[in-house]
């Protein structure tokens, strides 16, 4: 059993979970979710590392400065 599993009867096609300091990206295929490495919305883009170096920014100097950078490297 996955958490991704809790969005089934939802049908969302893209799943991005963080647990343990991991984000989990799961895509919706025949009918249940299978973890991958990529987003399929976002190929091109290293989602993991992002989400990663912004929670770093988070927890070294705040939420807000966290935000403010992810806004403006997207």
């Amino acid at each position: 059993y996955s958490a991704a599993d809790d969005y089934l009867p939802y049908r969302v096609p893209e799943m991005w979970l963080f647990k343990k300091n991991r984000l989990l990206i799961h895509w919706l295929e025949n009918g249940e979710y299978v973890l991958q490495e990529t987003s399929r919305f976002f190929p091109d883009v290293d989602i993991k590392t992002i989400v990663t170096h912004c929670l770093q920014v988070a927890t070294e100097r705040g939420t807000g400065v966290a935000l403010r950078e992810l806004r403006s490297s997207l």
